[in-house]
């Protein structure tokens, strides 16, 4: 995406250097006088010029869109003192937890979504188990061991933890069960 963002500068660039240039020049009367009226006669009532004008400015506005845009990092809270903020960012804070539930050996895959609320962090849990796993006593295990671990290792409140089971491993079917 960032060199698509150069690519479109670029082109904008060079067609108001381009424009400027030729504005320029008629303006120093290097061109006929009737260059520019000419011109504006060409394109006027031509939609194939009415659209490449179109083209350009929503290449223009493509290349102002980064510039509007926060690139700032989503993080959440870890303490407020007299001396700042100290923070940690959903990247980092999703890098521990996947590591910490993969510990599980029950656990195959896990997806999560973090989100800061007022009252700490919200954590959605989507995961993959083992056939011969006991689901309610893994996910309230998850939801215990992973909110002290998390209250600990980062000070961060955990407020809320959610897990969906998506899917339980068919690799793994005793030979005689068949799915129905």
């Amino acid at each position: 995406m960032k060199l698509f963002n150069h690519i479109i500068a670029f082109i904008i660039s060079l067609l108001f250097m381009v424009a400027a240039l030729f504005l320029s020049i008629y303006s120093f009367g290097l061109t006929a006088k009737t260059i520019l009226p000419n011109l504006l006669t060409i394109i006027y009532l031509n939609w194939q010029a009415g659209f490449i004008f179109l083209a350009l400015f929503v290449v223009g506005a493509l290349g102002l869109y980064p510039y509007f845009v926060s690139t700032a990092k989503r993080t959440t809270l870890i303490r407020d003192s007299e001396l700042g903020d100290v923070n940690i960012t959903l990247a980092a804070m999703s890098n521990l937890i996947k590591e910490r539930v993969l510990e599980e050996d029950d656990i195959i895959d896990v997806k999560l979504k973090l989100a800061p609320v007022p009252d700490g962090l919200k954590i959605n849990l989507r995961g993959k188990v083992k056939v011969s796993t006991d689901i309610p006593h893994l996910t309230e295990k998850i939801q215990v061991e992973l909110k002290d671990y998390i209250e600990i290792t980062t000070g961060v409140q955990v407020y809320r933890i959610q897990i969906l089971i998506e899917d339980i491993d068919k690799n793994q079917l005793p030979i005689n069960l068949e799915e129905e």
